[in-house]
């Protein structure tokens, strides 16, 4: 599965370091998009965790509705659970959301993404033919997992290459 001949050029499996250059680009991509466009989605998704937890904790640890005090007496998940939960939704959730939206959307139209068009390279199945929409949301899917990005240090392949049956690879063209 190393190389896979056309008539003017061949596919080879890209490089580990090229695969290190698509992620700092994408992961780049990526972070700027939430910068610019998830604010608003942070801060709604903040909003609305903060309402559930809210209505969670009352429900777990009721408190005098006729209590004058604007803020009523804290309990420890207050003080210490909630400000973790909401920090790791507020930033995992709109990244994760960012990241599905990025290549799934990229890697169906163009089976690359910006970080894979700047070394030429692209997304095939293992038949070195074109992903169906399915196949690349599962590999898109597949990125989410905690760790998942630096799974090629664990095993022969990264995750969301293994579990959705899909190749990077680099056109080298041939030259006479």
């Amino acid at each position: 599965m190393g190389t896979e001949n056309h008539d003017n050029f061949s596919l080879r499996k890209t490089p580990i370091e090229l695969r290190i250059i698509h992620f700092v680009v994408d992961s780049f991509c990526i972070h700027i998009l939430v910068k610019f466009l998830g604010q608003r989605l942070k801060e709604e998704i903040g909003l609305a965790f903060a309402k559930i937890y809210l209505k969670v904790s009352h429900f777990f640890y009721p408190r005098d509705p006729n209590e004058d005090s604007y803020f009523p007496e804290l309990s420890w998940s207050d003080i210490y659970l909630y400000p973790f939960l909401s920090g790791f939704i507020e930033t995992w959730l709109p990244l994760s959301i960012f990241s599905l939206v990025y290549f799934t959307t990229l890697e169906s139209l163009f089976q690359s993404t910006i970080g894979k068009a700047f070394t030429g390279s692209k997304v095939l199945n293992n038949s070195y033919e074109k992903c169906g929409t399915v196949q690349i949301l599962r590999r898109s899917l597949i990125r989410v997992i905690p760790f998942e990005y630096v799974s090629f240090l664990f095993e022969n392949g990264q995750w969301h290459d293994k579990w959705s049956k899909t190749i990077v690879v680099q056109k080298k063209h041939k030259f006479i």
